[in-house]
């Protein structure tokens, strides 16, 4: 059972601190077993929040916020062989860029040599892990290898986001589990290995244009990161730089390079054009009404834990194996898990389906999130998961509401929309023959409506907003927060703070 951590830059107030939950010791590789998808709906949601992995990861996140509590990226730690021999390999990743020339030939979005990267990476990270881990250890590879090289980005579908990140954490944590990263090493962890690692996956970014993967626009955080903004606000108990420094960039360029929050704004300005307050209000939201680095840091893993890790379209790509497995947790009062990696295996709505069913719902997934834009929840396929036969179903009406992410949207013969948790059914099998038929495109709200665009961002050249039809003047996801600022711990993105960065 998932328990409440502490705020993770506790540590800066005057009370005592409650201990720190542990990571047990993973050493009975008879578990092992290469990893599977378990989370394909969100029935399946409940189990994954109730599972081992899911405290393990909660736990980690914590631990590493802590070890990095009031630390710069350049302040003196522990650095082992682990952390030196994991650094030197991403910085070398990162110069493969430089080596394999952009494709241009016409293309939608993503540069495809980008596959050709990750084909080195697949090529050599065998090599990585062998060196990383003690022959005993060595049957842990298939899952260690598939969460480290998932953590760069989709060849598939050329795009990069936050399940990606979570990848990484979970290679990660299994090296801390497995012994090769100690207590000792978690500060280095973030301010050594995780900095380098988000040096590749910016330069794959930027470089190869990879697609943001279940971005939520300029209704999200980021497009692609979340954990870095996390880890970065506890980093910052710092004497003079507070949250509203962010809307001075000039003022904390130098600093950029020390902190990891700081140079994910330059990051975000860099890569995009226009008022910060437009391309980014939650970020600049955030500057604007929260007072203090512990405030934001709280806010942001109650977020990334909404927004994240109970988010079908992001976890469904998060495989279980042997460490990290599909197994139920049982935690005593201190957070600790209780008899670890030896919980009950729980069921998931994929138990059921035969091979050729779950290679259909990877093609389907694969096709709609290339085709459609990345992780949109009412394009992905649901599963009744209620005996051996249960059709893989297509979520083909109206787009859903994100806070009833559960409920799939059909349609009447009326034509009158309806909304039911079994959907329309639709043969197991996927062929040409038979394709799935396409979701509607979801349109959001216009961001800024041309008719207020002035009297938004406080031009002063004597514009007038234009009355809405009906007689009213029309709301904007920005003036009102949108679905993901709307729910966040931060709150709704005030008016007076729209157009001033």
């Amino acid at each position: 059972m998932s328990t409440s951590m502490p705020s993770p830059t506790a540590s800066a107030s005057t009370t005592a601190l409650p201990p720190l939950p542990q990571l047990p010791a993973f050493n009975d590789y008879s578990l092992c077993a290469a990893p599977t998808r378990k989370i394909y709906t969100q029935d399946d949601i409940p189990a994954w929040v109730e599972s081992e992995t899911y405290h393990l990861i909660e736990t980690i996140i914590l631990r590493l916020s802590v070890a990095v509590d009031g630390k710069t990226v350049q302040d003196p730690c522990h650095e082992g062989q682990a952390t030196k021999t994991l650094v030197d390999f991403l910085q070398k990743a990162e110069s493969w860029v430089d080596d394999i020339p952009l494709q241009t030939s016409p293309q939608r979005f993503g540069n495809k040599a980008f596959r050709e990267w990750i084909a080195l990476l697949e090529k050599s990270e065998r090599d990585l892990q062998h060196s990383l881990l003690t022959p005993t250890q060595h049957p842990i590879i298939p899952e260690l290898s598939h969460h480290f090289v998932t953590s760069f980005g989709s060849p598939a579908r050329l795009d990069y986001g936050t399940g990606h990140e979570l990848s990484f954490l979970a290679y990660l944590l299994i090296l801390r589990l497995t012994g090769t990263f100690t207590e000792q090493d978690e500060q280095a962890m973030v301010t050594r290995v995780f900095t380098a690692y988000l040096a590749v996956v910016r330069k794959l970014q930027k470089v190869f244009r990879l697609e943001p993967a279940g971005s939520k626009g300029v209704w999200g955080l980021d497009d692609h990161q979340h954990l870095v903004y996390l880890w970065g606000a506890s980093q910052l108990p710092h004497p003079t730089v507070r949250p509203s420094s962010i809307l001075a960039p000039q003022a904390i360029s130098p600093l950029g390079i020390s902190y990891l929050f700081l140079s994910s704004i330059l990051h975000v300005n860099d890569l995009k054009t226009g008022p910060f307050a437009e391309h980014s209000p939650l970020l600049h939201n955030i500057a604007s009404t929260v007072p203090n680095w512990t405030k934001v840091s709280t806010g942001l893993l109650k977020m990334y834990r909404e927004e994240v890790l109970k988010k079908v379209p992001v976890v469904q790509h998060f495989w279980f194996g042997g460490v990290l497995g599909w197994r139920k947790a049982t935690v005593n009062e201190q957070g600790n898990l209780v008899d670890p990696f030896q919980g009950p295996t729980m069921e998931s709505s994929g138990d059921h389906l035969e091979e050729e069913d779950k290679e259909a719902v990877e093609q389907l997934d694969s096709v709609r999130e290339r085709d459609e834009g990345t992780v949109a929840p009412w394009a992905l396929p649901s599963l009744s998961g209620s005996g051996h036969n249960s059709p893989v179903r297509n979520n083909s009406a109206a787009p859903r509401s994100r806070h009833t992410s559960s409920t799939s949207s059909s349609s009447s013969s009326n034509g009158t929309p309806s909304h039911s948790t079994t959907g329309t059914p639709i043969p197991p099998r996927y062929s040409p023959s038979n394709p799935s038929p396409p979701p509607q495109p979801f349109v959001p709200p216009a961001l800024f409506p041309l008719k207020r665009r002035g009297s938004l961002l406080g031009m002063g050249n004597g514009e007038q907003s234009a009355p809405a039809t009906g007689g009213g003047m029309e709301g904007t996801v920005a003036e009102e927060g949108g679905a993901a600022a709307a729910s966040s711990p931060f709150g709704v993105l005030g008016k007076a703070s729209l157009g001033r960065s």
